[in-house]
């Protein structure tokens, strides 16, 4: 059941239930936590691709999300701007949907 907010006569109270709004809608919205960026549709090769993650720092890890084959995403070579991208390779050919974090 969606937090209700109740309208208060009391402004601290409103204030709180304001907070509470807001913090439920980003749980609601990133499940995994604030530090979560998915990043879907990746087309890998067996050579490094220049993801995006989004996460504005290196990439602690990712979760597969979805793909369309058995095959596993990995790094072999650092990118330049680890805040910003990292490189991906896979096996053979493969469209994966990552969480990074």
């Amino acid at each position: 059941m969606p937090f209700q907010r109740v309208p208060s006569a009391i402004p601290e109270l409103n204030k709180i239930q304001d907070s509470l709004v807001t913090t439920f809608r980003e749980i609601a919205e990133r499940p995994f936590g604030r530090d979560t960026v998915l990043v879907e549709d990746i087309a890998l090769t067996t050579s490094d691709v220049a993801v995006p993650h989004g996460l504005g720092r290196p990439v602690r890890g990712w979760l597969i999300v979805k793909s369309n084959a058995g095959v596993f995403p990995y790094t072999v070579t650092a990118h330049s701007n680890p805040d910003q991208f990292i490189n991906l390779r896979a096996a053979s050919s493969v469209t994966v949907s990552l969480l990074f974090f």
